[in-house]
């Protein structure tokens, strides 16, 4: 993505017909790759928190007290694991909000 902007940045002060079509070219292009990243950034968000509320819930409906919840969720906080499966390992993952 960066050579991308670095080469938009070439066109931008270019005035030939040529050079204008390749600017727009490439700003629209990285507008593109930069909205889909924030879909997919925002999605994974929500995505964690859905999983932080769920989890909490469930330790609720088991009666677990709200201390013991809140010192379960700070004890993982910010934590990295690795989840092994039959096939093999998952990548390293970090623990944004407590226990998912």
């Amino acid at each position: 993505m960066i050579s991308k902007v670095d080469e938009r940045c070439r066109w931008k002060n270019v005035s030939t017909e040529e050079g204008r079509k390749n600017y727009r070219r490439l700003r629209n292009g990285l507008k593109r790759a930069t909205d889909n990243a924030k879909k997919e950034y925002v999605g994974n968000i929500c995505h964690e928190i859905m999983e932080f509320q769920r989890t909490e819930q469930i330790l609720k409906e088991n009666g677990i007290d709200w201390r013991e919840r809140r010192l379960i969720s700070n004890l993982y906080m910010a934590e990295s694991v690795t989840v092994r499966l039959n096939r093999g390992e998952t990548r390293r993952v970090k623990i944004g909000r407590g226990v998912t």
